[in-house]
């Protein structure tokens, strides 16, 4: 599962959870199938001058919290964290990395 995202109308996917050992397009099972939820988020912002000119998302795998057992309630604790990085792509040239 994916989301979308968007700042400064730039757009950012990345991914909520994972099934592991499954083939979802033709539904079967190898082994013991696994459903992860991915509760922490890293955002990578480009700045020039004072203007966001870049962005991207990713998560982290070691951090994924193991949600197969819907009969027991697993408690999960959401974070993010931000690095800001200065990029000399102009402001007006942004959207070209998405073409």
């Amino acid at each position: 599962y994916f989301f979308e995202m968007f700042i400064e109308d730039l757009p950012m996917w990345g991914y909520v959870g994972d099934i592991e050992d499954e083939d979802e397009i033709l539904g079967e099972v190898e082994g013991q199938s696994h459903t992860y939820l991915f509760p922490h988020l890293h955002f990578k912002l480009g700045y020039n001058k004072n203007q966001i000119v870049s962005a991207a998302v990713t998560t982290e795998r070691d951090r994924r919290v193991d949600i197969t057992n819907v009969n027991k309630p697993t408690p999960v604790q959401f974070s993010y964290s931000v690095e800001y990085f200065e990029d000399d792509l102009p402001w007006r040239m942004r959207m070209t990395r998405y073409a």
